[in-house]
């Protein structure tokens, strides 16, 4: 590659630098720009790299906290599914004993009146065997003569 002369516009700045000497100033120049470049992109490259796992990193929250809330709504609607199941089957129960006291109390209705009536007929039956023995009317069915 060849070297390109600079000359300098004014002569009072001193004596013209030797070729030795300006080659090193220009090679710690270029050095230290390309330090500095390599500095600042690494520079934003971390800062990248930070906004880029911070994104992630409330993302992933966001994602968790949104199942979460899913999850304890689910298991809030499931609690209070079991809530009204318990509260239907308490009164699914409370009917059923009800019916189970109704039906003991029918069932203690009907004996009662079942010893009624065949004390009654026993009674009946007595009274016209009595009256038979005694003698009735024939044709009334109590075995007498008229």
């Amino acid at each position: 590659m060849p070297r390109h002369n600079i000359q300098r516009e004014s002569s009072d700045e001193g004596p013209e630098p030797s070729p030795a000497e300006v080659e090193p100033s220009l090679l710690e120049a270029a050095q230290k720009m390309v330090g500095k470049t390599k500095q600042r992109r690494t520079q934003q490259r971390d800062i990248i790299t930070r906004e880029y796992d911070d994104r992630v990193e409330a993302l992933q929250k966001n994602v968790d906290d949104y199942f979460d809330s899913r999850q304890r709504r689910g298991i809030e609607a499931q609690d209070e599914v079991w809530n009204r199941l318990e509260a239907l089957n308490q009164k699914r129960k409370h009917i059923e004993k009800l019916i189970f006291c109704s039906t003991r109390s029918l069932e203690s209705a009907t004996l009662k009146f079942n010893s009624e009536v065949l004390s009654t007929l026993q009674t009946s039956t007595q009274e016209a065997g009595h009256v038979g023995a005694q003698g009735g009317a024939e044709g009334d069915g109590l075995g007498g003569k008229v």
